[in-house]
């Protein structure tokens, strides 16, 4: 009984470990999905946020390249147009330096030859009147101070021209200035898109580097998952090793339902047994009755002789010191027997005290395994029915957690049975320490319960 209890426990023991294990088990399948599902929507996020980038680095590059475009045509019309203006305004400063040029020229030759011809009108014509050498002088000083007065008017006017030329040339630069500092702005500023769109296609890298990371995890998470399928698998096969375990529990039960049978009937022979000690403890009573009276009549004889034998005093000291060494005997012998019957009785109702107790134990153990039989035998039934429904539906993500419950919990009834062997195996381990194999049982089951097998 005591060997079968032992079991049972390290088997209820066991299997609560196993129990543990394999909840264990399911909330680290129950973490990794939530952390795939988590890394799906983090993927599909950054995925979206990459295409999301992507068009926009697109459109800015669409922008950018329709920018820089626009940026030299117009800086090639700015071009153009500042050529002409400026060729514009220079032939238009070099034709009135051109005439003022030659507008003087042409005054410097009709000073010249008036001044030519007046010598030679001195010279030829001395005989003249000094009048009319006069008038010819009024005349040509008149159109000498008219001809400079208009080339006065000329050089001013072309003095204006050119300080009007000049302002529009000033004018122009700045313009021309400002162009450039647009076009120099418009240049920053697509290096800028440029240093943008770089630092982009940085971080377009670094997502992708992160998502094939995120990958890798994935594939990592994936064979942990495939793993634990298997540990799945490995459990799955320890709990029909466990049913397999359950059934020879139940046929030990059985055993320890016979051996309970023949206790009882052990117990109904002590108490055959005890009756005929008690007829036999009658009878010493009786006997040490008749014994009593016997002395108490030998007494009364010894006196009735010492009273007649008084006269013969050494036949009266030997028959006194003989009768009181009967006496003596007798009574030793009586007390001896006394104390015999006494130890003997408390022997026998110690022995069914005893073997009340133990019945009594017995039978509360008996009952309680009955119920847990029958409790885990309607289980076992209950999931085998479960389970056969659910290998007959197709499986998916909901028939495989429930397959996955199933489990969990047959393998939570086989490990409370499990660690309830292993205590009571542990508790009785220096008397099985005579048996072979049952310590080596009882190390595996503590292995298997502190963890040790699924760490090597």
């Amino acid at each position: 009984m005591g060997k079968l209890k032992l079991r049972l426990d390290n088997l209820l023991s066991e299997n609560h470990h196993l129990r543990d294990s394999l909840t264990d088990k399911k909330n680290e399948v129950k973490c990794l999905e939530a952390e795939i599902l988590d890394a799906a929507a983090k993927l599909s996020e950054r995925t979206l946020a990459e295409k999301n980038m992507m068009k926009l680095v697109e459109n800015l590059k669409s922008a950018m390249e329709d920018s820089c475009i626009e940026a030299s045509l117009s800086e090639e019309v700015y071009k153009c147009a500042l050529r002409e203006q400026i060729a514009q305004r220079c032939g238009d400063s070099e034709d009135s330096n051109m005439n003022s040029l030659i507008t003087q020229e042409i005054y410097d030759i009709i000073l010249r030859e008036a001044v030519i011809t007046a010598e030679f009108a001195k010279q030829d014509k001395v005989e003249d009147s000094d009048i009319e050498s006069l008038i010819v002088q009024e005349l040509n000083g008149l159109i000498l101070t008219e001809a400079i007065k208009d080339a006065e008017r000329k050089v001013n006017n072309l003095s204006q021209e050119v300080l009007i030329d000049k302002e529009i040339r000033i004018k122009l630069e700045m313009e021309a200035f400002e162009k450039e500092n647009e076009l120099r702005l418009l240049v920053e500023e697509k290096e800028k898109l440029k240093q943008e769109i770089q630092d982009m296609r940085t971080a377009i890298k670094q997502k992708e580097k992160l998502a094939m990371g995120l990958s890798i995890s994935l594939s990592k998470e994936r064979e942990q998952f495939e793993l634990a399928l298997r540990e799945l698998g490995i459990l799955r096969e320890h709990a029909s090793r466990q049913e397999t375990l359950v059934v020879e529990s139940n046929r030990e039960l059985e055993s320890l339902r016979s051996q309970h049978a023949e206790a009882l009937e052990q117990i109904e022979v002590d108490k055959m047994e005890i009756q005929k000690l008690n007829q036999k403890l009658d009878q010493t009573k009786e006997v040490l009755t008749e014994a009593n009276k016997e002395r108490n009549t030998a007494f009364t004889l010894a006196e009735e002789t010492h009273d007649k034998l008084l006269v013969s005093e050494a036949r009266g000291e030997k028959l006194r010191k003989e009768m009181e060494m009967a006496a003596s005997g007798f009574s030793k012998m009586f007390d001896d027997f006394a104390c015999r019957v006494s130890g003997a009785i408390k022997r026998n109702t110690l022995r069914l005290e005893d073997t009340s107790s133990q019945l009594k134990t017995f039978s509360k153990m008996v009952t309680v395994l009955r119920r847990t039989g029958l409790m885990y035998k309607q289980k076992l039934e209950r999931r085998c029915a479960d389970l056969q429904m659910a290998e007959a539906e197709p499986i998916t993500g909901s028939t495989v957690s429930i397959i996955v419950d199933l489990l969990g919990d047959e393998v939570d009834a086989l490990l409370r049975l499990l660690e309830k062997i292993y205590i009571a195996l542990d508790h009785y381990s220096p008397v099985l320490k005579h048996y072979p194999g049952i310590i080596e049982i009882l190390e595996l089951v503590r292995r298997e319960l502190s963890g040790e097998s699924t760490k090597l």
